[in-house]
């Protein structure tokens, strides 16, 4: 039975739901030494996407942060505007086309022969089906998605991924990604037609290849930004700051301290070093927030 993959989504909506894998410890041992040879493979032979943060080591959300956030501020130094667009891709992982992931191993990582052929192996005879309320249907072969719990499967999706790259660079365009999202900024002194063109022609090329790779947008997911200072940080720790305080006279002080830490500090600690360069004025507001708390944690 398919689970949520949240448990405030919707249960009539069917994208909520992601498939549950019954993978046997034997594979998964197997596959942990393949993908170790693997890795030590593309790292010496630098092929791996050095701007993909997801499902690397030493690399993480807040590397991917670093390396976004830094290139925006280098933009809005040089008194440029910088145009961000975010998209994700609509269950990427089930996407995964398993001929085009063959090609992709040939191809681009130049496997062949007995290596290329226990991968085919390794992605084929895989069959899923559903049961609910003691009823199953009947087993379905699989002839696409990355195996979800797999220790390959990350690292295969990555694979997949190579060469949208490749096509984001010939137009000249900055982007990072994290796993299957990515963004997309671009800086320009004025946002005139040629900045939207050259825009336009990548996003273009991106959606062929999107096409091409059996990939969907998701929609909901997808936003165009024009840079510009917004504190929302700042407003989301005041308005939870002032909850606590109004439930203050109600709570022990081990509680209160409780909630002004998940609630409060821990927006100011997450990924903190995007913090560096931020402009005194801002810190002032980080700080009275640090402030407000230790007043009514001491009253």
């Amino acid at each position: 039975m398919p689970i949520l993959k949240k448990p405030s989504l919707d249960h009539s909506l069917l994208p909520n739901y992601r498939p549950i894998s019954n993978l046997p410890f034997f594979s998964k041992v197997l596959e942990r030494i393949v993908a170790s040879q693997l890795c030590s493979f593309l790292s010496r032979h630098s092929l791996l996407e050095p701007l993909q943060s997801g499902f690397r080591a030493t690399h993480s959300t807040e590397t991917a942060l670093v390396k976004v956030t830094n290139d925006i501020l280098s933009i809005c130094d040089q008194g440029s505007l910088c145009l961000l667009i975010l998209f994700d891709f609509f269950a990427a992982f089930n996407t995964v086309n398993h001929s085009i992931l063959i090609h992709c191993l040939s191809s681009h990582l130049n496997l062949h022969s007995a290596v290329l052929d226990w991968f085919r192996f390794y992605l084929s005879h895989r069959l899923h089906f559903i049961s609910s309320n003691g009823f199953s249907s009947s087993p379905q072969t699989i002839s696409c998605s990355a195996p979800q719990g797999s220790v390959l499967g990350p690292l295969l999706f990555n694979i997949y991924m190579l060469s949208l790259g490749d096509i984001i660079r010939r137009h000249g365009v900055n982007f990072h990604m994290y796993k299957d999202d990515t963004q997309l900024y671009l800086s320009a002194s004025i946002l005139d037609s040629r900045t939207t063109a050259v825009l336009t022609e990548c996003l273009s090329d991106i959606k062929s290849w999107m096409r091409a790779n059996f990939l969907q947008l998701n929609v909901n997911k997808t936003k165009a930004l024009l840079m510009a200072p917004v504190s929302t940080m700042t407003r989301s720790a005041f308005r939870h700051l002032c909850n606590v305080a109004q439930l203050h006279h109600c709570l022990s002080p081990q509680a209160a301290e409780t909630l002004i830490h998940a609630f409060i500090t821990s927006r100011l600690d997450d990924v903190n070093s995007q913090l560096v360069g931020l402009p005194n004025s801002s810190l002032h507001r980080l700080q009275i927030i640090q402030d407000s708390a230790a007043r009514v944690l001491s009253c």
